[in-house]
This record gives C-alpha cells, structure tokens and sequence, in this order.
C-alpha cells in the first residue's frame, strides 16, 4: 500500500469574456493539468486555447494555440494527445464558412508555445476530427468529409481518415464508401489497426450504431452496423481488456425512447453478450471509456426527457453492463451540461472537461476522486487523503507490494553486445508504452516503442547499438494517468 497522500477534488466553471468558451480535452501534467477547446469573439474571431490549471483548478497561465477570423471547432475530448517526446497534439477543423472546413494539426509544447502546424486542404467539408497516436510516432487524423455542390445539394458524409507521420507530413489517406457517417470516435488496435466508431444513416434502418475496422495501412477488415429497424444511435468501439472490442451507444427501445446499450464484440465484430438500460427519454455516454482489467470501465452518462430532467453523471459498470455506481455532477449554471472528455489523474482520481451550452457557453472542469469523490455544485474545492492508490495486481505481485513493472537485463551489458532485453508490464487499457534512455548528462540518446501483447508480461529486444561505453538511465514511460505503473533504471554498458 501507498503511503497517504494529499489530493484535490474540484468542480470550477470559467464564465467567458469573449462570445464563447469551451473546455473540450483534457491531460493531466505534473502539477495540473492542460485543457483545449474553443474560443469565439467579435468581429467573426475563433480560435483553440490552451489553459494551465494547478491541482486545486486554478488558471496558472492561457495561450492562444491558433486563431484568426474564421470558423473553428473541437468537437470531442479524442482531439488532445501527449506526444512520445513529451510535447503535445491537437486537432480541430476550422474553415472561412461551415462547408468549407479543413484539419489542422498544431504540435506545442506545455507552455504553449507551438511547434508547428499542418493544415489539410481539401475540396469538401472536412469536420469531427479525432486524433490518435500511433505506435510509430505518427499520428491518424479520423472524421468526416462531405462535398457541398450548392447550398441544397450535399454529397454524403463519409470517413475521412489522413495518416501521418510525428511531423505531420501525409502519409496515406482514405476516404470510405460508406454513406452518412458520422465517426466519433478512434483509436488504435493492439494488432498495429484502428477502429473507428459511431453512427450511419440509411434509408431503411434510419440511425445506427456504426464501426470500421481498419488495418495500418487503411484497408478494410470489417464495417458492421448494430440497432434496430428504427432510429437508434451512435457509439463507441474501443479494444477490451478481455479480448475483443467493447461497444456502448444508443438503442431505440420504442416511442421516443432510446437506452443505452452495451455489446461485447469478438475480433470480427459480432456480438458475444448484450445488455440494454432504459432511463428517463434518452440514455446517452460521452467522452471515451476507461477499462478496466476486469473488465469493468467508467464513463460520463446522459440522461434526459422533458424538462427540467437533464443529469449528467460519472457512471460505474460492471462487465456485464449493469450500473454499479452513479455520481451525478453539475456546472450549477441554468440550462444543459456537457462533458468532452474523461482522463485518469495520477492520485487514482478523474479528470473531466466540457461546458454549459447555455449562451454565451462557459468552460466546465471536475476533479473526482478515486471512488468519485464530488465536492459539489460549481465553484468548490475539497481536499483528499489518498490512501490505497495501489495499481490492479498483475500476475508476479509479492504480499501487498505492486509488481516491477521493468527489468533490464543483463546488467551491465557486455563488451561487443549491441542488444539487451527488456522484461515489462502495461496496464491492460494502453495499447503501448515507450522505454526511453538517457545519458548521465540527461540527453535522451534513444526510444523506443513497446507493444501490449495478450500476457500481463512482455518482453523486447532493445537496440543498443553506436552507443558508447558508460553508464545510462532508462525509464518506461507512460501518458499522463499512468505514472503508478512507470519504472526506471541504470544501466551499464561495458
């Protein structure tokens, strides 16, 4: 067991001195955290922020990552990533009118000052753009396009999926038959794929949950649509812990009813078990997921009917679908809620970020604790002692004490060998991890990428070669919300 230690829960809303302000992604960073998302002005202004916020949700320091007189819009918590080098990623869209709206990717660093920016000129709507990092360093840029002809004539929207390398720079691109996508969702497969999720539209079944699976180089392995003959909803498909993918989206169960249903997929996508909760008029999630080993995950939760019902509400499920748990949460502002993004806090607690829609829309951030902890209706502030911040056991792990999580070995690695092997542990919901190397004056001399596998423990081959003799530090690194799982070493190369 961890030695106690002293946490923050908070629940702080920022009122706008400008049109608009949205808080959309969210990264715990030592010290704080950093929030993306939208601003909007006079004169036709807009542009993506970043905020510095301290442990307690205090404003530390606010850039301007881009803007200029256009329109421009991050729509999901998935558009924020840390980057191998530390440094971080974000993707919106933003265009002179609605139908003509491009990519951009910006790179910054945690200050806020920007590295570069890559915008993605198309011919047609570009819009919903996620981000994923991927194990090569580069990143998939995922969302829709659309072809606008006149204003009444509008070519349907379909995955849009752009491929690049860690600067930026295209590598391949698709564009997906399928028709009336609305893709929400996106992230990489422990095979080297990804799969995209969310909604399609056709004249038959009207709205149905929708996902594509995608191998590294773009093609095709399976698309598949789940609901019922009448309108249900989006969803999202992530990798999950026991095998397989996990969806959760929107089911019409009748009248103007839909509940939130949930599906176990095998690697094909078909289901193995379903599970269907009705709730007031509308059941809806929002934000990604966060799995757990058991299978268990924690999400936002939506439910709302006629007014004045409206609850948003950090949610438990068991794996088998069923709510274990419910904290319901609020901005203390009049009208609706929305949370964009969920992210896990180094103390075991939870970061959320998103805004209240009334006009003119006000930033929204919560800190929960571990087990939920809510300080109450915005502004509060409470403190926590943390106690048992003790990661899942993982096959290997002594009495109370957590497992090593990294070994290197052999140590010191002799004269004329230019390899070393890497013993190592990930949590279940990282697809990857990254093992760095140091020399004594701190330069990073060498990384790399560590693949999840289907055994708690996995070993690599590490390249040592053109390195010179003498003493070196190594770390497992992990994104922010996984420090507990982190190790380091020394190591000797004769």
């Amino acid at each position: 067991m961890f030695a106690q230690n002293q946490s923050f829960v908070f629940n702080k809303y920022s009122l706008p001195d400008t049109s608009n302000k949205t808080s959309m992604a969210v990264k715990p960073i030592v010290g704080g955290y950093l929030i993306v998302g939208d601003i909007d002005a006079a004169n036709g202004y807009s542009g993506t922020y970043l905020d510095r916020l301290d442990l307690k949700g205090n404003l530390v320091s606010s850039h301007i990552l881009y803007g200029e007189i256009c329109y421009s819009a991050i729509y999901f918590g998935g558009s924020l990533q840390e980057t191998f080098d530390h440094n971080y990623a974000v993707v919106f869209q933003k265009g002179t009118q609605f139908s003509d709206m491009n990519f951009v990717l910006v790179k910054f660093k945690e200050n806020g000052d920007v590295i570069w920016t890559k915008e993605y000129i198309r011919p047609h709507k570009q819009n919903g753009a996620n981000l994923v990092k991927c194990t090569d360093g580069g990143f998939l840029i995922t969302g829709t396009s659309q072809q606008y002809f006149t204003p009444t004539s509008v070519a349907p929207a379909r995955v849009h999926v752009i491929k690049t390398d860690s600067h930026g720079n295209e590598e391949w691109e698709n564009i997906y038959p399928a028709n009336n996508i609305g893709p929400l969702y996106a992230s990489q497969t422990p095979d080297g794929g990804f799969i995209i999720s969310g909604y399609q539209y056709n004249t038959a079944t009207g709205y149905d949950m929708y996902a594509l699976k995608i191998d590294a180089q773009g093609a095709v392995e399976w698309e598949k649509t789940y609901g019922t003959p009448v309108d249900d909803g989006g969803c999202n498909v992530q990798s999950y812990p026991l095998g397989g993918y996990y969806l959760v989206g929107l089911k019409w169960v009748g009248g103007f009813t839909k509940a939130l249903y949930s599906a176990w997929l095998d690697d094909a996508g078909n289901v193995i078990y379903s599970k269907t909760i009705s709730k007031n008029e509308v059941f809806v999630i929002d934000g990604n997921p966060i799995y757990f080993e058991d299978g268990s995950y924690k999400v936002v939760t939506y439910s709302y009917g006629p007014p004045p019902i409206w609850e948003v509400a950090f949610t438990t499920f068991s794996n088998t679908g069923n709510i274990v748990s419910e904290v319901p949460i609020s901005s203390g502002l009049p009208g609706e809620d929305y949370i964009r993004d969920l992210e896990p806090t180094p103390d075991g607690g939870f970061i959320l970020a998103g805004f209240n829609y009334t006009v003119p829309q006000s930033s929204w951030v919560v800190k929960l604790g571990p087990n939920g902890e809510y300080c109450g209706a915005a502004p509060c502030l409470d403190s926590l002692f943390v106690t048992a911040i003790t990661p899942p056991r993982f096959e290997g792990g002594q009495g109370g004490e957590p497992p090593t999580h990294a070994t290197v070995y052999p140590n010191p690695v002799p004269a004329g060998s230019s390899t070393a092997q890497l013993s190592y542990t990930l949590p279940p919901q990282l697809p990857f991890g990254v093992w760095e190397l140091y020399d004594v004056q701190g330069q990073k001399v060498r990384y790399q990428v560590l693949p999840a596998g289907s055994s708690p423990s996995q070993i690599q081959t590490l390249d040592l070669s053109g390195l010179p003799a003498g003493m070196y530090v190594w770390r497992l690194a992990l994104p922010g919300g996984y420090e507990q799982y982190e190790a380091s070493g020394k190591i000797v190369l004769e």
